[in-house]
């Protein structure tokens, strides 16, 4: 379950399952987002808020049409089992394909959903530091729950679909940071919703991610530099022109990416700028909470994934499990506190150390069909099947 999912659970956790329970700075530390606003009439206003309401029409197949799909072709799960479903997963049906074998009405054309927070353990950050207790963080991932097909809040934790998931990395929905950004000169300008009061999804560690991403995919982000949110466009684009005009004035043999590295330009390195002035700037690393000005002038929030112990990547979407580990953790467990962790995760937690499970390599112009051309599967043929390959 990726960022929108889980703001979502959490959303419903602090206000409708445990209302009034939680302060505004338990909250952040649970969630990792800097802004949280509690209004007692209202609920939440903030990061999680605005992550799970405003962006949930993506994930809920009954909220949001145009106006030239009328209310009698939409789906309803009473009365229109077969209507139009307006979620990002079965408008890209041609991606995930189509839920194989059920017996439920209506079921056999709606898309698969690469979403999975089995194992996950929410709050895992803000226990570890002190934050919340041991009671707490229990009592969080015991009821967190999930999302049924029509994205319903259930008690059951969401298990993930195999081949959509293998697909979402295959088609890049999951940006990776090989392929073509192996050797695109790259200017990453960094979100500036971290502290917005009514919530922004474009926050400061996405530009982190995306550092993490190349450096998995090639070793190093040397084509990468990241920006503050504050950096002039116009002196971006400057920037850019000259990198670009560099590398293709380079007739050395040497790769492609080769060129875009040596032909980086001085003064396009990692910085922040206190104003919209160019000349006000900032040059030093950008990190995730690291040292320097720039984060304690622009502070960087976190997502309750890199809470749970995401790797800064931020792209597993299902976990590979490990047995629990109370090692893992820097508070004490009670004899039954040990049994109810046991009995809340029985298959065992996210291990974080490990590749998650069926993540692939993207593929450039990935074709579901019916084009042979780099196919990653013929969703003409596979619509009423699933994928039968092993396990990544």
């Amino acid at each position: 379950m990726l960022p929108m999912g889980n703001s979502r659970l959490l959303d419903i956790y602090f206000n409708k399952t445990r209302p009034g329970v939680y302060s505004a700075d338990l909250q952040k530390a649970i969630s990792g987002f800097l802004s949280v606003s509690i209004d007692p009439v209202l609920g939440w206003r903030g990061m999680i808020n605005h992550m799970s309401n405003v962006r949930a029409p993506r994930m809920d197949p009954r909220d949001t049409f145009p106006d030239q799909i009328l209310p009698q072709f939409r789906y309803d799960p009473a009365t229109n089992q077969f209507g139009a479903r307006g979620d990002v997963y079965d408008h890209t049906v041609n991606v995930y394909g189509v839920i194989p074998n059920t017996p439920v009405p209506g079921m056999a054309k709606f898309a698969q959903r690469p979403l999975d927070n089995v194992g996950l353990q929410y709050g895992l950050k803000a226990l570890n530091d002190g934050k919340i207790t041991v009671d707490q963080f229990l009592d969080l991932n015991e009821v967190i729950g999930g999302f049924d097909i029509d994205f319903n809040h259930v008690p059951n934790r969401t298990v993930h679909y195999k081949d959509a998931t293998k697909r979402a990395y295959q088609g890049g929905r999951i940006l990776n940071g090989g392929g073509g950004l192996r050797s695109m000169a790259i200017i990453t300008r960094m979100g500036a919703g971290d502290l917005a009061v009514q919530g922004d999804v474009h926050v400061r560690y996405h530009a982190q991610a995306i550092r993490q991403r190349l450096i998995n995919a090639n070793g190093d982000a040397d084509n990468q530099a990241i920006y503050g949110n504050l950096a002039p466009m116009d002196m971006m684009i400057r920037q850019m022109n000259a990198w670009l005009t560099a590398v293709k004035a380079d007739n050395s043999d040497r790769s492609l990416r080769e060129k875009v590295i040596a032909n980086r330009p001085a003064d396009v390195v990692d910085a922040c700028w206190r104003t919209a002035n160019e000349a006000d700037k900032i040059v030093e690393p950008q990190t995730l909470n690291g040292p320097g000005q720039c984060n304690v002038l622009f502070p960087v929030g976190l997502s309750p994934e890199l809470v749970a112990g995401s790797p800064l990547s931020v792209d597993i979407i299902k976990c590979q499990l490990k047995a629990i580990d109370m090692n893992d953790y820097k508070v004490s467990f009670s004899t039954q506190q040990r049994a109810k962790l046991q009995a809340i995760f029985p298959t065992g937690v996210c291990d974080w150390s490990k590749k998650g499970v069926k993540q692939a390599k993207s593929r450039t112009w990935a074709s579901f069909g019916p084009s042979p051309v780099n196919q990653v599967f013929d969703v003409q043929d596979r619509r009423r099947h699933g994928d039968d390959d092993d396990d990544d």
